[in-house]
């Protein structure tokens, strides 16, 4: 995420805050094409901050383990 001097994240601190964000929304991209529900998430986590790294590895591993992608 951005750096906030009042909030010390750690890396890991975003990548389970990603994680929360991405499980919550993953029934909304249900039945959608892999690709398309790879932009959506991403772009989700972009828009709340996280890293493009972050966002992509915790979508990628997410759509994995819910077989969607």
């Amino acid at each position: 995420m951005t750096e906030d001097p009042e909030d010390p994240s750690s890396p890991e601190d975003d990548h389970a805050r990603a994680t929360e964000l991405v499980r919550s929304k993953l029934r909304t991209v249900r039945g959608l094409d892999p690709d398309k529900a790879t932009r959506r998430l991403v772009g989700l986590l972009a828009r709340r901050g996280f890293s493009p790294s972050t966002a992509y590895s915790v979508v990628k591993s997410e759509l994995s383990a819910a077989d969607l992608g």
